[in-house]
C-alpha cells in the first residue's frame, strides 16, 4: 500500500461504517419512535428529517467544505459537464435494464402515481438528490480523495448503494458515474444534475411513458430513457463540435477505465478498509436489513 497514515486511514474507514449505520438508523429505527409521538410522517416531514439527520451526521464525522463543493474553479465548462452527465446516463440505463432482468421482480417496484404528488416529487426529485450528493460526493468522496481518487469513488459509491438496500447494484453504478463526474468537473453541481435527472426519469418520466404509451414493460421504458439520453448527448456533441470545444471533441469515458487497474493497485487499502470493525458491522447491518427488505417485497408481490 502506498504511503499513507495508517491510523488516519483506519479512523476514516470506521467513520465510513458509522456513517452508514447512522443513516440506516435514521430510516429504520428512529421513524417508528417519532411516528408514535405524532411528529413523523413518512411522505412529508419524514423525508426532511432523514435528509437533515444524515447531513448533520456526515458533517460531524467529516469536514464539510461547502465552498469547495460549489465555488471552487471548475475543470470543465457547462456544456462539457452536461454532455458527460448524459453520456453516463446513456450507459447507466442499459445497465439498469440488465440488472432489472437479473434480479427481477425485486427491482423498480415503487414507480407509481403517488410519486407525482407535488410534495413527494419536490422531496424525492430535488431535495433528496441535492442532500445525497452533498453527503456522498461532496463530503464522503472528497474526504477520501487523499487515499486516491479511484478508492474514494468506489467506496463512496458502495456506501451510497448499500444505503438503497436491495437496489445496491444499480445504485452502486450510479454512484460510480456521479463520483467520476464530480472528480472530473471538480464541482458538485454536475453530479447533482446527474442525480436529479436519474430521480426525474425514475419518477415522473417513467410514469408519463406508462400513461402516454400504455407501456408496462420496464425494459422498454429504460430503452426509451437510453434513447432520450443518447439523443441529448449527441446534440450537445454536435453543438460542441461546431463551437470547437476540445474536451467534447476528444470525448471518452474518462477515468472509468482507470478505476479497474487501480483496484489491483489499491487492494491493500481495500483489505485494511474491510477489516475494520466499523465497516464489518456496517456490512452485517446491511445484509440483515436487505434480507428483511427482500422478504417483504416478495411477500407483497405474491
Amino acid at each position: 500500500m502506498e504511503k499513507i497514515n495508517q491510523d488516519d486511514f483506519r479512523k476514516a474507514s470506521n467513520k465510513v461504517g458509522l456513517l452508514f449505520i447512522l443513516h440506516m438508523l435514521s430510516f429504520g429505527l428512529i421513524p417508528p419512535i417519532l411516528s408514535k409521538i405524532g411528529i413523523y410522517n413518512q411522505s412529508t416531514n419524514g423525508f426532511l428529517f432523514n435528509m437533515g439527520f444524515i447531513l448533520i451526521i456526515a458533517c460531524l464525522l467529516f469536514p464539510c467544505d461547502f465552498r469547495k463543493m460549489f465555488l471552487r474553479e471548475k475543470k470543465i465548462g457547462i456544456l462539457e459537464g452536461v454532455f458527460y452527465v448524459f453520456i453516463f446516463l446513456s450507459i447507466y440505463f442499459p445497465l439498469a435494464i440488465i440488472i432489472s432482468n437479473l434480479f427481477s421482480p425485486l427491482y423498480f417496484t415503487s414507480i407509481g402515481e403517488e410519486q407525482l404528488a407535488v410534495g413527494i416529487f419536490i422531496l424525492q426529485g430535488i431535495i433528496v438528490p441535492i442532500v445525497e450528493e452533498i453527503v456522498y460526493r461532496g463530503t464522503l468522496l472528497e474526504n477520501l480523495r487523499k487515499y486516491g481518487d479511484s478508492f474514494a469513488i468506489v467506496i463512496s459509491a458502495l456506501i451510497f448503494g448499500m444505503m438503497h438496500g436491495h437496489r445496491v447494484v444499480d445504485i452502486f453504478f450510479a454512484g460510480i458515474f456521479t463520483g467520476v463526474v464530480y472528480v472530473k468537473s471538480n464541482q458538485l453541481s454536475y453530479s447533482i444534475l446527474m442525480h436529479l435527472f436519474i430521480n426525474l426519469f425514475f419518477t415522473s418520466l417513467v410514469f408519463w411513458i406508462r400513461k402516454s404509451f400504455l407501456i408496462e414493460d420496464i425494459n422498454i421504458e429504460f430503452l426509451i430513457l437510453t434513447i432520450i439520453s443518447m439523443t441529448i448527448a449527441f446534440i450537445l456533441y454536435i453543438i460542441a463540435k461546431r463551437k470547437d470545444y476540445p474536451e467534447i471533441k476528444k470525448a471518452r469515458v474518462f477515468q472509468i477505465k482507470e478505476i479497474i487497474p487501480k483496484l489491483r493497485k489499491d487492494k491493500e487499502k481495500y483489505k485494511v478498509f474491510f477489516q475494520e470493525g466499523g465497516v464489518i458491522f456496517a456490512l452485517i447491518v446491511f445484509f440483515i436489513i436487505t434480507s428483511i427488505e427482500i422478504k417483504l417485497i416478495i411477500s407483497k408481490l405474491k
